[in-house]
């Protein structure tokens, strides 16, 4: 009887090598958004920075998959922090499909 340790098992051996599909994107749509109204200077309302709210008035968008109308009920949210870096906070828009 031998007392040599045995040799740990190779967990590659006799199984299948899973590779992984490469990564793809798929265009659904592009969107137009109009911004055509002044931005809301809030100014510091936390200790990152300065908040701005750029109001969403309208656009469309058209894709292969989604076509529709953005209305005019919408905003993004902006945070400027030092060093003029922007944090983009929420953005909030609506849009019907055509």
């Amino acid at each position: 009887m031998s007392t040599a340790p045995r040799p740990a098992a190779d967990p590659t051996v006799g199984t299948p090598t899973f590779q992984p599909p490469d990564p793809q994107l798929d265009l659904i749509t592009r969107f137009t958004v109009e911004l055509s109204s002044e931005p809301w200077q809030l100014g510091r309302t936390t200790n990152l920075g300065n908040r701005r709210i750029i109001p969403i008035t309208g656009g469309h968008f058209h894709g292969p998959l989604l076509n529709g109308e953005i209305l005019n009920n919408g905003a993004d949210w902006k945070v400027a922090e030092k060093h003029y870096c922007r944090r983009q906070c929420n953005s909030v828009t609506t849009g019907r499909r055509l």
